[in-house]
Parts: C-alpha cells; structure tokens; sequence
C-alpha cells in the first residue's frame, strides 16, 4: 500500500511541477507549425479525432484553466481577437508539451516502485495523458482556421 502513495505523490509532484514549468516558459518558444504540433497528413484538420468522438467527451474531462484563473481560458466566447486566439493555439502546444513530458516522468513510478505495481501506475498515469494530448490536436488546426480568416479578413 505504501508504494502506491509513494506513486501518487511522485505523480502529484510531478503533475504540480511541469504546470508551474509549463506557466514560466515563453510562449514564443512553442510553434504550432513545428515537427512536434504541426498537423499531421493522417488528422485530416483534426477530423480523425471525430472517430473517437471526441465531442462527447471532451469537455468531461478536467480542465484546470477552470480551477487556476491566471491560466487562460479554453472557451471561445466570440470576442476574441486573432492575437488573442493565436495565445490559444500557443496554450494547446503548452498543453501538449506538458502531457508528453509527464508520459514521460511516469516512468519514474517504476523507479519509485520497483515491481509490477510500478509498471502499472507508469502504464496507467502515461494513458492517462494521452486524451488530453488528442484534445490539444483536435483543438489546435480549428483555432489556427479561425485566427487564418481573422487576418485574411
């Protein structure tokens, strides 16, 4: 029993830390056309994602923009300019970023707790990451389509 506290705890620390990261990092180091954000051939604008319904359970999950009100809000409310909607696209590559780096660190659960258990939490605390990595994709080619036809306009 104790491990898996010692697991919850590492991930909560680890959680905690790559937030407080993720806020000190200059947006401009993000580029959502990079290898890492860009759009890829195979996500058709994010319409792949339809496939997993992603509209049904996308918004169930926690968003913490809704819990800590320095971090910028993830709803358009349609007076939004294509400055503020271009800060929104460099949010979701923040966003996406920290959701690989603790994919990453979840393999210290195993370092923590060397057995199974530790391979468990690992598999399960990295899975867990990945739908929000999948909303940051989705959510990323439809904001850049509206920022486009703002400064088109």
């Amino acid at each position: 029993m104790r491990n898996i506290i010692y697991d919850a705890v590492y991930g909560a620390v680890c959680s905690l830390a790559v937030l407080i990261i993720g806020f000190m990092l200059p947006r401009r180091w993000f580029n959502p056309d990079s290898a890492l954000f860009a759009e890829r051939k195979w996500e058709n604008g994010g319409k792949i994602y339809n496939s997993l319904h992603i509209n049904k359970w996308k918004n169930k999950l926690p968003d913490m923009s809704k819990y800590i009100k320095i971090m910028i809000a993830k709803r358009l409310r349609g007076s939004e300019t294509a400055e503020d909607i271009g800060r929104l696209v460099a949010e979701t590559c923040v966003a996406e970023a920290a959701h690989y780096a603790l994919m990453i660190l979840s393999l210290g659960m195993i370092v923590v707790w060397q057995s199974i258990g530790g391979i468990v939490c690992c598999v399960c605390y990295a899975v867990g990451n990945i739908p929000y990595i999948i909303i940051q994709r989705y959510n990323r080619p439809r904001l850049m389509r509206i920022m486009r036809r703002m400064v088109s306009e």
